[in-house]
């Protein structure tokens, strides 16, 4: 697990900490970004290997990120996309193919445990 980097991008601060505390109590080192831009800027020098993203944010929503990760680095690294709303059938239609999971919050701690077992290897 040590160098498995993990993106957390999420507008709302208390979700960001929340996640991190999770992965980093899983093993998995964190960096965590507020908008979609910021974390596009930090793969510039590095690849995460999975990143959790909000769908409902500022300047960029959670699948243009994933769809970016996707051109970038294809199916490597990993994407959940997490909303506090119900995410409706129309939503998932051509969902990038490096989306591993919709959560919708709260979540589940032990649904977040169990997806990062799952897909980050």
């Amino acid at each position: 697990m040590e160098g498995k980097m993990m993106y957390i991008v999420d507008d709302q601060m208390g979700i960001r900490l929340l996640l991190k505390e999770i992965i980093l109590d899983a093993g998995y080192e964190v960096k965590e970004f507020e908008n979609g831009q910021e974390m596009l800027k930090e793969c510039e020098t590095g690849q995460p290997a999975f990143v959790f993203v909000d769908y409902n944010m500022p300047l960029m929503n959670g699948r243009q990120v994933a769809e970016e990760l996707e051109k970038r680095f294809g199916e490597e690294t990993g994407v959940c996309i997490m909303s506090g709303f119900s995410i409706q059938e129309t939503d998932l239609k051509e969902t990038p193919s490096n989306v591993k999971k919709f959560l919708e919050k709260p979540f589940d701690v032990a649904e977040v445990k169990s997806l990062l077992k799952q897909h980050v290897s």
